[in-house]
């Protein structure tokens, strides 16, 4: 019976250490640009790693799912115009 407890014992920690390993392996990871975005004012457009935010109007409510930028990535506000940017997504910016 020792011999199967410490069977028992070792399976715990393996299939405890398989569960720990896994919870981190699927941890959502950064996404590059942002995504989502939204305004009732300004055009959002994309062209690869850049991303142009115009309006005419002077104050501008933009909401986002995500506002993450990756290195070598840019978004450009046009103007003098002032953008109020909202995130709304759990995900870190």
């Amino acid at each position: 019976m020792k011999r199967n407890d410490k069977l028992s014992r070792k399976a715990r920690y393996g299939i405890l250490a398989a569960i720990m390993a896994g919870a981190f392996s699927i941890m959502p990871a950064a996404q590059a640009m942002p995504t989502g975005g939204a305004s009732g004012t300004a055009t959002i457009t994309q062209s690869g790693s850049q991303m142009d935010i115009a309006s005419s109007v002077a104050s501008n409510l933009l909401t986002w799912q995500d506002f993450s930028i990756a290195k070598d990535e840019t978004v450009n506000f046009a103007g003098d115009n002032s953008y109020l940017n909202v995130v709304l997504g759990a995900n870190r910016s």
